[in-house]
Formats: structure tokens, sequence, C-alpha cells
């Protein structure tokens, strides 16, 4: 009998130990936690001017990653690194204003931003400015050339979306292009 009570305080202490976790699992902005630190020390690498922080501090605010979701607030990281230069802090403001996410949408100030990070090599920026000179809803003028141009740097680079509607812009378009370039790599410049 006297194995019944302790097996009893053994279970009650275990439920115990196993409800604190619980508890514990669900504050996820506890200021103790990994996350809350990590917050933390980004923004004050970000609001020393770091640009690499900066911009991650935005994307934590666009995606509520350790605190919660404001675009707003991400859009100005995202400009305080952008103005530094950052290609990644560029394309996403670019992508902001594209989607009018945290400010309102602005076509051309998109393009302004994604141009500036394309033309520092980075491949999403590229990809990006490909399709808004394809597509004839993006508000700026469409243009096939400069479409082809910017997939095709972005393929360069390895990106698959770019290469494959780089070869729609060929297949449909120029065809004569498409079976020159199938030879060579149809991403290459």
């Amino acid at each position: 009998m006297k194995l019944l009570p302790a097996a009893l305080r053994f279970l009650m202490a275990f439920c115990l130990l196993a409800l604190s976790f619980t508890v514990a699992a669900q504050t996820p902005y506890d200021i103790e936690s990994p996350k809350a630190q990590e917050v933390a020390e980004t923004r004050r690498r970000a609001e020393q001017g770091e640009p690499v922080a900066q911009n991650e501090l935005g994307m934590m605010y666009a995606e509520g990653r350790g605190v919660p979701k404001d675009n707003r607030v991400a859009v100005e990281w995202y400009r305080k690194a952008a103005g530094q230069g950052f290609a990644s802090a560029q394309f996403w403001l670019g992508t902001m204003y594209r989607n009018g996410q945290g400010v309102a949408r602005d076509d051309y100030e998109a393009l302004a931003w994604l141009q500036k990070a394309a033309e520092q090599g980075h491949a999403d920026a590229q990809f990006s400015l490909g399709w808004m000179y394809a597509d004839e809803e993006s508000g700026i003028t469409k243009n096939g050339r400069e479409a082809a141009k910017w997939y095709r740097k972005a393929a360069g680079q390895g990106h698959v979306h770019a290469q494959f509607n780089l070869a729609e812009i060929y297949a449909n378009g120029c065809p004569e292009r498409a079976r020159h370039d199938v030879r060579r790599g149809p991403w290459r410049s």
C-alpha cells in the first residue's frame, strides 16, 4: 500500500513539471527567451546603424519573428539599411512598395529600389524587375527587352523562375534567338 502514495506523488510531480514547460512555451515574448535576446541584440546593432542588422530587424517585423508583425515598422528598418546601399534591404523595400505592404503601393518607387538592388547583382531583385517589365498590370510600361535583360541576369545566377520566364519569352516571342541561346544556355548574356 505504501507504493501507491509514492507512485502518486511521482505522477503528480511529473504532471506539474510538464505543465510548467507548457506554460513556459506559451510566452513567446518572454524577456529571458533566446528569441527575445536575439531581437534585443539585433535591435541594439540596428540602432547603432549596422545595415545587416537593420535589414534583419525589418525582416523580423515583416514576418512577426520574435516581435509582433508590423509592416510599417519593417519598412522603416528596410529604408534605413537601403539608404546605406544594402542590396537585400533595397530588394525588400522595393517589394513592400510593389505589394503595398506597410506603405501605399507605388510601382515607380518599387522599380527604383529594385533597380538599385538589381544593379548590385541581387538575383531576386533582377527577377522582380523582369517581372515588372513583363507584366501589363504592374503599373509601369511593358518592355519585353528590359524584362528579358533582367531575367537573363537573374537566370545567370541560377534563379530558376527567371530561367523559366526567359524561356517563355524566347518561345513565344523570339524563336530564332531561343534556338541560338539553347545551344549555349538561355541565361547567358
